[in-house]
């Protein structure tokens, strides 16, 4: 930490290592938080950070949205808890009925929990329940939570599960379309998206479809890397998941709520799901995680075993509704869609310019670069030491990838484009220094 912050910072994280449990010893910065405002992370030190972070995206209105405040404060001299299972409240019932009208209304059956992970055990189980078939697929590179049900889901990277088997046995994974890297190895100029007829092959020679409830997918994933499938991939994918009756589960976790330029990334791809899963930026960064379901299968859902404490937490409803409301009154979609579109310009604009960015990828402000040793191999590079040189510079950009090669670009939905050009000055001094480093550019510069 000597160099990268101030005395109080460091002297704080030390404490903190004493009493905090050690899983958060190793975290994306050494940063001790003080306080937050807007695009802003003040340390203990007084340095200023631009965060690209958001909360790893929980808060997608940027820290403190004076109305989203002002609306928590409101809530707070009504009620704070409730429980659904208590009692009818309408503020529950009118987040439910919002999120199904920014669906366009073909998803409700709303279920407010505390969490992604929680959203999506439950779409586990729903998925498990109306279908009465016992197998569920997710993909490879696939991150949708921490706990048994989700992490069973989860396959980002293997450690995640070290030492936890067992967990559940009834999942299968099966290649997700990360045309940079197939994991056919394939090239994307002559693929014939031979990754579904894998699915296919899967459902002909491994499992009957008739046995799978659902697929679970992410629209777009985060934690593997920002990577984006063809939408032709989605949409015959949805096809298929038809075909055999088989549940298509989105988990829109981090690209709803705006994140990709449009409320849902399933309406920016043109499919319908089944199910979808939220959380993270839904409630601005207070904990909220909701499953919403296809109007049909609502009346499936009765008597279903299941349940939250604090799901649905009058607070979470209050700052989630108010939310909604900023995303439309302060047009943050047409600035998601408006900023978005420069920033992932000059960042292709970047890799023309430098070998070591391999790809540049994602919709709106969900963006990553994926860091490269070697162009012709694609040798992942670290991007854990191009992420510290931000953050020596102001920024938190935080690292993810199978390879942690990929800086995961999250920024407050209502960046403005100052903020971005500085970011991407900043950027290009990080990498032409990283860049000089590399063996590979002094052999072949020699």
């Amino acid at each position: 930490m000597e160099g990268l912050i101030g005395p109080i910072s460091r002297k704080k994280l030390e404490e903190d290592e004493k009493i905090v449990a050690p899983i958060f010893k190793v975290r994306h910065f050494p940063l001790s938080v003080l306080k937050a405002e807007g695009p802003f992370i003040i340390d203990s030190d007084g340095k200023r950070y631009i965060d690209f972070s958001t909360g790893m995206g929980a808060t997608i209105l940027g820290h403190r949205h004076p109305k989203v405040i002002s609306a928590i404060m409101d809530q707070l001299n009504r009620y704070v808890h409730i429980c659904a299972h208590v009692g009818q409240y309408d503020i529950y019932t009118q987040l439910a009925k919002r999120l199904s009208e920014l669906t366009g209304g073909i998803l409700g059956g709303t279920f407010l929990c505390n969490s992604g992970t929680e959203a999506n055990e439950g779409a586990l189980k729903f998925s498990l329940w109306i279908t009465g078939r016992h197998h569920v697929l997710a993909y490879q590179g696939s991150f949708h939570g921490m706990t048994a049900g989700s992490l069973s889901l989860t396959s980002s990277e293997s450690v995640y599960k070290k030492r936890n088997l067992p967990l559940l046995g009834n999942v299968s994974f099966i290649p997700y379309p990360y045309c940079y890297r197939c994991y056919l190895g394939l090239n994307q100029n002559s693929c014939s998206l031979e990754c579904l007829t894998f699915v296919e092959r899967y459902f002909e020679t491994v499992r009957d479809p008739e046995d799978v409830a659902a697929i679970f997918l992410e629209p777009i994933q985060g934690d593997g890397g920002v990577i984006v499938p063809p939408a032709e991939y989605l949409h015959k994918l949805q096809k298929l998941c038809r075909q055999y009756g088989v549940f298509l589960v989105l988990d829109e976790i981090q690209t709803g709520f705006g994140r990709t330029g449009d409320w849902f990334a399933f309406q920016k791809f043109k499919v319908k799901p089944d199910i979808i899963t939220l959380g993270k930026g839904i409630a601005n960064g207070l904990p909220l995680g909701a499953i919403l379901v296809k109007k049909e299968l609502i009346d499936k859902l009765e008597g279903v075993p299941h349940g939250s404490t604090f799901g649905g937490n009058p607070l979470s409803c209050r700052a989630a509704l108010e939310t909604i409301q900023v995303i439309i009154e302060e047009k943050i979609l047409d600035n998601v869609q408006k900023v978005g579109r420069s920033l992932k310009r000059a960042l292709t604009n970047l890799k023309k310019e430098h070998f070591i960015i391999g790809d540049v990828r994602g919709e709106g402000l969900m963006l990553g670069i994926e860091f490269i040793r070697n162009p012709e191999s694609k040798e992942p590079l670290e991007a854990r030491s191009i992420s510290l040189e931000l953050f020596k510079k102001g920024f938190l950009v935080p690292v993810g990838g199978t390879y942690k090669n990929v800086l995961r670009l999250l920024p407050p939905l209502n960046i403005s484009e100052e903020l971005v050009e500085s970011f991407i000055e900043t950027l290009e001094e990080v990498v032409t220094k990283i860049e000089r480093r590399i063996d590979y550019y002094k052999e072949e510069r020699k």
